[in-house]
């Protein structure tokens, strides 16, 4: 998704820097103590990863908001998508692997295709489980960033 916003990229940075709590680089789910925001992440350059911290445990995926901000004649584009926590990816992969190997090695076939299913509907559930924060990461960074559609109306606020 593309955003405009008539701010520049330096303020759109330090708007996102003053309303994000900075995530830990090595425990990035861990809400922070001092929390003052409803958002968490990390912003590097012209770079940021935002998300919405969970304040109990879940192997459910993590929605993640990711974007890059670049030079605009009127201010700044925004350029959008979501994706999983780079932590959960590798919790994924691993999982997959695993289950891989076990199918691949002849074991049980019972238990791989449970630990499958498992895996599989999980997945599923999470879609289902972060549609709402997919919504309350976009609003937060329509309100931060003051952002509008662009001029092919491809966004939504």
């Amino acid at each position: 998704m593309i955003y405009r916003s008539p701010l520049s990229i330096g303020e759109c940075i330090e708007r996102l820097a003053a309303a994000v709590d900075k995530e830990s680089r090595f425990l990035p789910n861990a809400p922070s103590v001092r929390s003052t925001s409803t958002v968490s992440g990390m912003i590097n350059d012209h770079k940021f990863r935002l998300r919405k911290p969970r304040f109990y445990a879940d192997r459910m995926p993590e929605v993640v908001l990711y974007g890059t901000l670049y030079e605009d004649v009127t201010g700044t584009r925004i350029e959008t998508h979501f994706g999983i926590s780079p932590w959960d990816r590798i919790f994924w992969i691993v999982w997959f692997a695993v289950v891989l190997y076990l199918l691949l090695t002849g074991r049980d076939s019972v238990i791989v295709f449970i630990f499958l299913a498992a895996g599989i509907s999980v997945i599923l559930l999470a879609q289902l489980h972060n549609h709402d924060e997919k919504k309350y990461l976009q609003k937060f960074l329509g309100k931060t960033l003051m952002v509008s559609e662009d001029n092919e109306g491809n966004t939504r606020e």
